[in-house]
């Protein structure tokens, strides 16, 4: 069972907290003397007790440089009074001070970019970079069968044994012992987990249960869920077809929110077998089944309306603010966007395949990348220190702040909330195939069936096997050629 560990949060002091973010002046070593001596030592966060084991040393004002599409996750130019822009900054000059560098960031439009610039760079054999970001379905792909990143496990002071580094994705992705990328609390640590937001007012409207009991009950399952929203579609207009205009069950997108089902069921599209080839898990009963229920949750008796992908769900996210989506599909961060509707909403994990089920699971989008290193990489060992101290001062000081302040405390509407994240984030999932299936067509079949409207799963895998199993063997013969 794969968990979300780092993101399971023990109680920390808010007030505390926010003395950590406004230390920006003097040494490191005195801010973290100044913050262990605001308390008694049973009340400090726990995490602020864990140490990154990191000597000292100076590296002489290098410019250390990280190429993102989300560059305000990186670095931050100045306080702005904004509670999650000025922890950003504060734990950025922490190590800066500390190991004398400037943490730079690279920022480029969008996810195409990042492959386009790294790849350019790399090939020049040009020393540009020395940390990568990338959109894991997009670049990852071509960065390993072009050979163009270095193996963690050369990176000198990384340890992947801290709390910081995801062992999940690290779990899913060691390919013959080789780890060509990784996630830790630096790149997720604002992250955002597929989850579902509902609509309060339907809950009291339609007298059905309370979603929050039946969750923590163990009873949130497709087949519970599509029960009750199979009462909510109205036409609201009267002329006979239902549309944007009407009031559904569910909203979603045909894409990500579609996918998330298969995760949410707790099932991964390709496993590494006992050889560390790839299984393609797709192609069986089990999956036959759970896309037969997805595609009846969605399309029959007018229960959900499902619109094209897009960032915002453009025809969706106005349903549910207007009140005409008892359930919506998204992710944790949703609770920002929707903090200024006039009714109360709460979130709830993806429902489950049936109650015999071990745990809610999700996943998180591949915008949010994962951590690599360009072959053209020099100073490993700078590269180790900065990543890992980087990626330890986020567990320290990003995530309590995002997830209690921005999710919790700030946005949430209620303390039991908070409860619903914690299950939320314990469940995240990472899938070798949603990384590496290159859109060919393993990792993609639930939305790519949804969409083709059809519930053929011997047809519809056999029209796919073939580019499927060629692009696995691309990847591992690029890999056993290292």
């Amino acid at each position: 069972m794969k968990k979300f560990t780092a993101l399971v949060l023990a109680c920390i002091m808010v007030s505390f907290i926010f003395t950590a973010c406004s230390e920006n002046k003097g040494s490191a070593d005195q801010t973290q003397k100044t913050e262990t001596a605001a308390a008694p030592e049973d009340e400090i966060d726990p995490r602020l007790l864990i140490s990154d084991d990191l000597p000292v040393d100076d590296f002489g004002g290098y410019d250390f440089r990280i190429l993102s599409h989300l560059p305000a996750r990186y670095y931050i130019e100045e306080e702005t009074g904004d509670i999650i822009n000025d922890i950003v900054f504060a734990r950025n000059r922490k190590i800066e001070e500390r190991f004398n560098v400037n943490i730079l960031c690279d920022a480029v439009p969008g996810i195409v970019e990042i492959t386009t610039k790294a790849r350019t760079a790399i090939l020049a054999n040009e020393d540009v970079h020395d940390l990568l970001v990338p959109h894991t379905i997009t670049s990852i792909p071509t960065f390993i069968t072009e050979k163009l990143l270095i193996d963690w496990n050369e990176v000198p002071r990384i340890n992947f044994d801290k709390p910081w580094w995801n062992e999940a994705i690290i779990e899913s992705t060691r390919i013959f012992g080789k780890q060509f990328l990784t996630a830790s609390s630096l790149n997720n640590g604002m992250a955002s987990a597929f989850a579902m937001l509902f609509n309060k007012n339907y809950i009291a409207d339609y007298n059905f249960e309370d979603l929050y009991k039946v969750v923590t009950e163990n009873r949130w399952t497709i087949d519970y869920m599509d029960n009750i929203i199979k009462q909510v579609p109205r036409d609201l207009n009267g002329d006979g077809i239902f549309n944007e205009d009407d009031q559904f069950g569910l909203v979603l997108n045909n894409d990500n929110t579609t996918l998330n089902f298969m995760y949410g069921f707790n099932h991964e599209s390709v496993i590494l077998g006992s050889d560390g080839y790839p299984i393609i898990n797709i192609n069986n009963e089990l999956v036959h089944n759970m896309i037969q229920k997805v595609y009846s949750l969605i399309y029959d008796d007018n229960k959900s309306f499902i619109g094209y992908y897009d960032v915002y769900n453009e025809k969706g996210t106005p349903m549910f603010r207007d009140g005409r989506a008892f359930i919506i599909c998204g992710g944790t961060t949703s609770l920002i966007g929707f903090r200024d509707v006039e009714f109360e909403f709460g979130i709830i994990p993806y429902p489950k395949w049936n109650e015999q089920q071990d745990g809610y699971y999700t996943h998180m989008d591949a915008s949010n990348g994962a951590l690599c290193v360009p072959k053209t990489a020099t100073n490993l060992t700078l590269i180790g220190t900065i990543v890992e101290a980087l990626s330890a001062e986020s567990y320290k000081m990003i995530i309590p702040v995002f997830y209690d302040q921005a999710l919790g405390i700030k946005y949430a509407r209620d303390e039991v909330t908070r409860s619903m994240l914690d299950i939320i984030y314990a469940g995240v999932m990472y899938d070798f195939g949603y990384i590496f299936d290159d859109w060919k067509g393993a990792t993609w079949t639930f939305p790519f069936m949804i969409v083709a409207k059809t519930t053929d799963l011997a047809s519809y895998y056999a029209s796919k096997e073939k580019a499927i199993l060629a692009n696995y063997e691309k990847i591992f013969d690029a890999i056993l050629s290292e």
